[in-house]
């Protein structure tokens, strides 16, 4: 994870609810303090690592599962 990387929560931590986007501030050993808008201000949120995703891997994964669910509900339709 780099400074200024754009990041989505995967857990909810200390405010920042799941799917809460922000940007990497700062980058330790395994946390990071990630800028995000809580309750319409700007503050920072110490996560860690394991507790955010980069963008590009979030909305990657939503759209195989929804890929995934489309094939679901279409299997189902068939029985």
């Amino acid at each position: 994870m780099d400074v200024g990387q754009k990041v989505v929560f995967v857990r909810a931590v200390k405010g920042a609810e799941l799917g809460k986007h922000g940007t990497v501030r700062k980058v330790t050993d395994n946390t990071v303090v990630v800028d995000c808008t809580l309750q319409k201000h700007p503050a920072p949120v110490l996560a860690q690592m394991w507790d955010v995703l980069p963008e590009q891997i979030w909305e990657r994964l939503l759209k195989r599962r929804r890929r995934g669910n489309a094939m679901i509900a279409g299997s189902e339709t068939r029985f």
